[in-house]
């Protein structure tokens, strides 16, 4: 996205329909934290928007050319988070799946894990009993299945959250 190009503010009231012109979005950081500027294009003209980190991470599962609606939904009084949906025929990105011997996790453990994965990405999905899915919405589950899986089993991302130098009581070495 050409960065003389003007931004907009996404609205928190009514859906924001827009394609994405890009792969990725432009990051970077500054006192506030990381940003994302997604390049998209609404109603015939080019524009870009500033997305939160929850908000990117919802979003980097599509890409180049997808079709999104995105709206703002309050789930707890004075509570609210973004919610994408795909439109006309767009499909979320098929993340890789994470590999269990890499990480040297045994194969009955990597299951447990990816049971508990599943049902989270469910639950976060916000399915309820006896609705039907779509396809795009199994592909969404997925995805966010295998994005839980890959942090529950990434020996990097999480070292910092088991370290006990992290904790004021040194006899445990979990911090719940």
């Amino acid at each position: 996205m050409d960065q003389n190009k003007e931004t907009f503010k996404l609205s928190s009231t009514d859906a924001n329909i827009v394609k994405l012109m890009y792969p990725e979005p432009k990051t970077g950081t500054n006192a506030y934290g990381n940003w994302y500027l997604y390049g998209v294009e609404i109603d015939g003209r080019e524009t870009g928007f500033f997305a939160t980190d929850a908000l990117h991470k919802k979003l980097s599962v599509y890409g180049q050319g997808a079709k999104v609606s995105i709206t703002k939904e309050e789930y707890a009084p004075g509570k609210s988070a973004w919610t994408v949906q795909a439109l006309e025929g767009t499909q979320p990105q098929a993340i890789a799946p994470s590999t269990s011997s890499s990480t040297g996790i045994d194969n009955r453990t990597h299951d447990i894990h990816k049971q508990v994965c599943l049902k989270l990405a469910v639950q976060l999905f916000g399915v309820k009993k006896g609705d039907m899915l779509s396809d795009t919405d199994m592909v969404t589950i997925d995805a966010n299945m295998q994005s839980l899986l890959s942090i529950l089993e990434s020996e990097n991302k999480v070292k910092h959250l088991t370290n006990p130098d992290n904790f004021s009581d040194k006899d445990d070495d979990m911090p719940y």
